[in-house]
């Protein structure tokens, strides 16, 4: 096959969807490119001086070459699914070990025997908790990026600042698009993550909620307990 019609085929075959990989030969030797990178426009014809072929790899029809792909695609999304399930576990146990800790802290430093807080430490309660939810969140984000890092394959997160990046803003559900996993097929993560923030950010609010009523609570009892004077018995 000449040049331009091995580039021709090649084209056709990109436009038919069957093209598995596409591969560069180099003078170090060929340089594959995942499907979806090559543009249509870089197939230009081969020259004698430069040499450049163009190495196409067509995706196997039979059943054996279905079979396999069909097998690596279930293996590859049980692995999401493991995976995904291990962080939502993770993320939860963290969450639920960090507000038992900060439940019987706020006990013992903060309230009183009838489990409402003291109206002097009102606002000590309520900025601990905050502080120490927050830690929380930040805990488990940190999770979540390193789990980016580490597992999802190619080179979108290179840095641990892009990960952390990307995991707040899809942990809080911001997503601002300007970094995302639209090219590999753990992009379902991202989408489990934001159900697990909405779920820990919704159960940290609920704590908060109490740790404020409690707290307006106790300062109502103390208003309403009756002074010296009005305890002492009237005299006629």
């Amino acid at each position: 096959m000449t040049g331009t019609s091995h580039i021709h085929a090649t084209t056709a075959l990109l436009a038919q969807g069957r093209i598995r990989s596409v591969a560069w030969q180099q003078s170090g030797g060929f340089r594959k490119l995942p499907p979806g990178v090559l543009d249509l426009n870089e197939l230009h014809e081969p020259t004698p001086t430069t040499g450049v072929v163009v190495a196409v790899v067509s995706q196997r029809e039979n059943g054996n070459g279905s079979g396999c792909s069909n097998r690596g695609q279930s293996m590859s999304a049980l692995t999401i699914i493991l995976t995904a399930v291990a962080l939502v576990a993770a993320t939860v146990g963290i969450h639920a070990a960090g507000t038992h800790a900060l439940i019987r802290s706020l006990t013992r430093r903060f309230a009183d025997t009838g489990g409402m807080i003291k109206p002097h430490k009102t606002l000590s309660a309520v900025i601990w908790t905050a502080i120490v939810l927050l830690v929380l969140h930040v805990i488990e984000i940190q999770l979540w990026a390193l789990a980016y890092l580490f597992l999802v394959p190619g080179d979108q997160m290179d840095t641990l600042e892009e990960a952390v990046y990307f995991s707040f803003v899809t942990y809080t559900t911001l997503g601002y698009g300007d970094i995302t996993l639209a090219q590999h097929d753990w992009r379902i993560l991202s989408g489990v993550e934001a159900l697990d923030g909405i779920l820990l950010a919704g159960w940290s609010t609920a704590l908060l909620f109490v740790v404020v009523q409690r707290s307006w609570r106790g300062i109502g009892r103390s208003h309403a307990r009756p002074s010296a004077d009005d305890r002492s018995p009237q005299r006629d």
